[in-house]
C-alpha cells in the first residue's frame, strides 16, 4: 500500500512538472534531430567501407561481389563502437538535462506559483560541470552494448555449427542472461549517476 501511494505521488509530481514546464517536451525532439547527422555519418562511413573491398567477378553474374579487407572489417567494428558511444552520450546529456530541470523545479517549491525553469541551465551544467561523468557513463553503456552485439554475432555462428544441441542452447541462454543483467546494472547505475 505504501509503495502504491509513493508511486502515485511521484506520478502526480511528474505531471505537475510537465504542466509547469512544457518546454521539456521539446528536449527529446531536439536530441532526436541531433542524432540524425550521427546516423547519416555512420551510414555514409559504412557505405564507404563496403566499397573499399576487392571486386570478385563470377561468370554469368551481373554484379561483382566485394570481398572486404581485414582493415575494413576492423574499421567497421571501431566505427560501430563509436556510433554506440556517441548515441549513448547524447542520451546521457538528454537525461541529465531533464533531470536538472526537474531538480531545479522541485527545489524551487514545486507548486503552481513557482516560475517555470529553463532546460538550458541543465544543458549548460552538463557541458560545464558533468561532461566527463556523462562520457564515462556512456562509454560503459557502449562497451556493454558491444559485448552484447559481439556475443550475439558469435552465438549465431556457433548455433549454426552445433545444430540442435541442448547443452549449447542452455549455455548460450545462461550467458545471454548474464550479459542482460550486466547491461541492466550498468544502465541503472549510469542513469542514476547522471541524475
Amino acid at each position: 500500500c505504501v509503495n502504491i501511494a509513493v508511486g502515485a505521488d511521484i506520478m502526480a509530481a511528474a505531471g505537475e512538472f510537465v504542466a509547469a514546464n512544457p518546454q521539456t517536451a521539446l528536449v527529446p525532439l531536439f536530441f532526436y534531430v541531433l542524432c540524425l547527422p550521427v546516423v547519416l555519418w555512420y551510414g555514409t562511413v559504412n557505405v564507404y567501407l563496403y566499397s573499399t573491398g576487392e571486386p570478385r567477378f563470377e561468370k554469368g553474374k551481373m554484379f561483382a561481389i566485394l570481398e572486404s579487407t581485414e582493415e575494413a572489417n576492423v574499421m567497421f567494428w571501431v566505427f560501430l563502437f563509436g556510433f554506440f558511444w556517441i548515441v549513448a552520450f547524447l542520451i546521457a546529456i538528454l537525461q541529465f538535462t531533464i533531470a536538472a530541470a526537474a531538480a531545479l523545479w522541485y527545489f524551487q517549491g514545486n507548486n503552481s506559483d513557482a516560475p517555470s525553469v529553463s532546460v538550458t541551465r541543465g544543458f549548460y551544467w552538463a557541458f560545464r560541470y558533468h561532461l566527463g561523468s556523462l562520457a564515462l557513463g556512456s562509454l560503459l553503456i557502449a562497451l556493454v552494448t558491444m559485448i552484447k552485439l559481439l556475443f550475439e554475432y558469435f552465438a549465431k555462428k556457433y548455433e549454426k555449427m552445433s545444430g540442435e544441441s541442448v547443452i549449447v542452447k542452455t549455455v548460450l541462454c545462461f550467458v545471454r542472461c548474464m550479459i542482460w543483467s550486466l547491461d541492466a546494472c550498468v544502465k541503472f547505475i549510469s542513469e542514476n549517476a547522471f541524475i
